[in-house]
């Protein structure tokens, strides 16, 4: 296991941050229908790009993913996400193309009687490194993060999504997607 620098522990006690105030939105607000802001979709398809990034990462590289997602009460859906990365290196190791595959739980925060419905979401990934980070080519990912959803159309949405991604053995990285979420039943 390698050591981390002082960077990363630093960026780690700012996620802790972020993800307990993200706790503390949930928690304290109250529950009103979501089918009526998300037009009642209860299975959604979005596909998405943007980028990643961060500090233990040499640099920016692309991002693409589609999710599939499921409403499951008023304000928390499942999602499963398939997605690919490119240009993932650390310390001018190249990981290549990264392929993810996982899922998450998506809790809406805030009003949803507006255009704009914020959410946060907590899952995980398995991220197939290529080359391999150690002896496995499959590593396990922990996914945090949050976004937003407006409405463009009854059962249309852009959806901008940040999440930290945290993988067991290779380098942690942020994820910015930019995608369009459709009701389909």
């Amino acid at each position: 296991m390698r050591k981390r620098g002082r960077v990363a522990r630093r960026g780690s006690r700012k996620l802790q941050w972020a993800a307990a105030a993200a706790i503390v939105m949930v928690a304290s607000t109250g529950a009103t229908p979501a089918e009526a802001q998300l037009g009642d979709a209860r299975w959604t398809l979005t596909p998405s790009a943007g980028t990643s990034f961060g500090s233990d990462v040499d640099g920016p590289g692309a991002a693409v993913a589609l999710g599939v997602g499921r409403t499951i009460a008023s304000r928390v859906a499942l999602e499963g996400e398939v997605g690919w990365l490119s240009g993932l290196a650390l310390n001018g190791r190249s990981y290549g193309a990264t392929a993810l595959f996982g899922g998450r739980v998506m809790y809406l925060v805030g009003p949803l009687a507006g255009p704009l419905v914020p959410y946060g979401s907590v899952g995980g990934l398995l991220a197939r490194l290529d080359p391999p980070a150690s002896s496995t080519s499959v590593e396990i990912a922990l996914t945090a993060g949050g976004g937003g959803l407006v409405r463009v159309h009854g059962r249309a949405w852009i959806r901008g999504d940040l999440r930290f991604v945290h993988v067991n053995d290779a380098p942690n990285f942020w994820r910015a997607l930019v995608g369009l979420t459709v009701g389909l039943d």
